[in-house]
């Protein structure tokens, strides 16, 4: 027994300021990220990222997003990686030189090892002490990204932590 079915079929169309776009985080795909999480070395994105920025735009994509990685930056709290904040300099001019709209996110659920000391994220203390991490970057970067992300997923961040119970950089409590 078959059944006929007519379906109307309608053209999906997008408006000229739709942006279609890829994302990416620093700790899955630029590798060698010492953070709270195992090392990895990712898809090396931190070494192709040129190559990568120029298949995108070959791909028709108005957009890009990715990460800063907190832990790169500020490997130890206080010490702000002047390599690292030129390392993102030049990667978000690299890919707003190629014409794609640039979103930039700060926090992508891996942390500095250095907080847990702090109390982790339940630490009034670690609030003040991304804050400074968010002024370095935006000083740094500000000029080069369009869109401007504190974090990703905020809501997995917390279920993660409090529902799951998960350890590593999803631990709000101390200990």
């Amino acid at each position: 027994m078959s059944e006929n079915h007519s379906w109307d079929v309608y053209p999906l169309v997008f408006t000229v300021d739709f942006l279609f776009g890829a994302c990416l985080s620093d700790y899955q795909h630029f590798g060698r990220t010492v953070c709270d999480l195992p090392p990895t070395d990712g898809a090396r994105h931190i070494e192709r990222f040129r190559e990568d920025f120029d298949l995108a735009k070959k791909l028709g994509l108005s957009c890009f997003r990715s990460g800063v990685e907190w832990s790169r930056v500020e490997p130890r709290q206080g010490e702000f990686s002047k390599d690292a904040l030129a390392f993102y300099r030049e990667y978000y001019s690299e890919l707003s030189s190629r014409g794609l709209k640039v979103f930039a996110t700060l926090h992508h659920f891996t942390n500095p090892p250095w907080i847990h000391g702090l109390g982790g994220w339940l630490s009034r203390q670690v609030g003040a002490e991304f804050l400074k991490y968010v002024e370095a970057v935006v000083s740094e970067i500000g000029d080069k990204v369009d869109y401007l992300l504190l974090y990703n997923e905020p809501s997995i961040y917390a279920y993660m932590a409090y529902l799951k119970g998960r350890g590593g950089s999803t631990t709000l409590q101390e200990g």
